[in-house]
């Protein structure tokens, strides 16, 4: 029988091993970033419903998952900033472990944290409007007015807020 010393011993071990493989950078690191680049460009070619005139906030380009995917490979590059908070799961978590551990500069951080929380909230208002778990915008939809009201945007004589709503969403 093994004592408790070799038991904790071999724990240690197996947690040391765990710890490389979940927060130490990857035996190749830029294969690693290419599959990530692999990942998400065939989701952009097969899941993806954006073409001319249909913005797709969550999986088209600039969208939630290209935000989604950063912060991944962010962390992969930065895998003591995953190790010391453990609990980076949620996309404006990480972005928070990213800017304070210098990963990303303060104004990028803030950048994703309002461009993150923008899409969210259209993303919520493009559904409530629909009915539906939609995650698109057709930009000639008789809907994009109500949905620009939505998120706050009032229509301005030198533009109306179906154009705001798409500038902001472009910038």
């Amino acid at each position: 029988m093994r004592s408790l010393r070799d038991r904790g011993a071999g724990l240690a071990r197996a947690i040391s091993f765990a710890r490389k493989a979940a927060f130490g950078p990857p035996p190749d690191f830029e294969s690693a970033v290419r599959e990530v680049q692999h990942i998400r460009s065939r989701v952009a070619r097969e899941a993806s419903h954006e073409r001319d005139g249909l913005i797709d906030l969550k999986l088209g380009r600039g969208g939630l998952l290209d935000i989604e995917f950063l912060c991944q490979v962010l962390l992969i590059m930065h895998g003591g900033l995953a190790e010391a908070h453990a609990d980076v799961g949620e996309t404006p978590r990480a972005i928070a472990v990213l800017t304070a551990g210098g990963a990303l500069s303060p104004e990028d951080g803030r950048t994703l944290q309002e461009a993150y929380a923008f899409l969210r909230l259209l993303e919520l208002r493009v559904r409530v409007m629909r009915g539906d778990a939609a995650h698109v915008i057709e930009e000639g939809s008789v809907r994009l007015p109500s949905i620009a009201r939505r998120m706050g945007m009032r229509d301005h004589p030198t533009m109306p807020a179906k154009a705001r709503l798409l500038e902001r969403y472009r910038s």
